[in-house]
Parts: structure tokens; C-alpha cells; sequence
């Protein structure tokens, strides 16, 4: 179950760094992608949606909120999220310098 979650996680990047490249200036959808590579990076270490927010001192709700870009996240809660996981924060924007090929078959 959970290699199937972030593997439709990954699937659900990969569409929108589509969505991003062909429009950058759209905020709602720089949002679900940091959002998406929050849940990525949380399904991979195993955490709960509860356990991030215990680490990172908010709810659990607020991380779905994140996660699910219906909140822009603040720099200082990327910060601490980044932390507690232990992914870098660089590693959080790497689908916004370059345009990355999609590797699904066709």
C-alpha cells in the first residue's frame, strides 16, 4: 500500500511540473506541487500526517492543507518541515529550475 501512495504521488508531480512549465505564474498550482513533494517526501519516511505536525509544531490539518495546496506554506514551516523529516530544502524546489522529462511510456 504504501509503495502504491508514493507512486501515485509521483505520478501526481510529474503532472503538475507539467502544469507548472506551461504556466509558472499560477500560485494555486505552485502550491499543490510543493504540496505534493511535502507529501512525497512524508510518505517516504513513513510519517503520519500527525507525526510531521507533532515534529514541526502544527496540526495535522494544517499539514493536509499543505499538503493538498489549499495553504501556500510559509518559508519557516518549510524550514522546520525540511528538518524534521530530513529532507533538504532545496530538494523541495528542485521541479522549479528545470524541466524534467516525463518518463512514463507511451
Amino acid at each position: 500500500m504504501r509503495k502504491e501512495n508514493i507512486k501515485k504521488t509521483k505520478q501526481n508531480m510529474v503532472m503538475l511540473r507539467e502544469q507548472y512549465h506551461m504556466n509558472p505564474n499560477n500560485q494555486q498550482i505552485t502550491d499543490r506541487l510543493i504540496g505534493q513533494r511535502l507529501r512525497f517526501a512524508r510518505e517516504v519516511r513513513g510519517f503520519t500526517q500527525s507525526k510531521v505536525g507533532k515534529i514541526c509544531g502544527f496540526t495535522f490539518q494544517q499539514c493536509q492543507k499543505y499538503e493538498q495546496g489549499d495553504n501556500s506554506i510559509k518559508v519557516r514551516h518549510l524550514l522546520k518541515y525540511s528538518d524534521g523529516i530530513g529532507f533538504s530544502l532545496k530538494w523541495f524546489f528542485k521541479p522549479f529550475k528545470y524541466k524534467e522529462e516525463d518518463s512514463r511510456e507511451e
